[in-house]
C-alpha cells in the first residue's frame, strides 16, 4: 500500500543510490553512505522524497487493479467448479 511505500522509501532510495554510486563515493558500508547523504542533503530531500510519489502511484494503481478485478476473477473460478 501507499503507507508501506512512504515508510520504506528511504531504504529503497538508499539501496538504489548505493548501487549506482562509484566505489569512491559508495564506500564499503551502506550505513556510512546513508549517513553522508543525510548530512549533505537531509533525510527528506536526500532519501525520502526521491521516487516516493512515483512509487506510491505504481503501488496504488497495482492494488487498485488487483482489487478491482478480484470479484470478476473469483466469479469466473467459481463458475468452473
Amino acid at each position: 500500500t501507499a503507507t508501506s511505500v512512504a515508510i520504506t522509501n528511504p531504504l529503497d532510495t538508499l539501496r538504489i543510490r548505493w548501487q549506482i554510486a562509484t566505489k569512491e563515493n559508495a564506500g564499503k558500508r551502506i550505513y556510512n553512505f546513508g549517513t553522508r547523504i543525510i548530512q549533505k542533503e537531509g533525510l527528506f530531500k536526500g532519501l525520502w522524497f526521491p521516487g516516493c510519489l512515483a512509487h506510491m502511484g505504481a503501488v496504488s494503481i497495482s492494488s487498485g487493479i488487483r482489487l478491482g478485478f478480484y470479484p470478476t476473477i473469483r466469479d469466473l473460478i467459481a463458475e468452473d467448479e
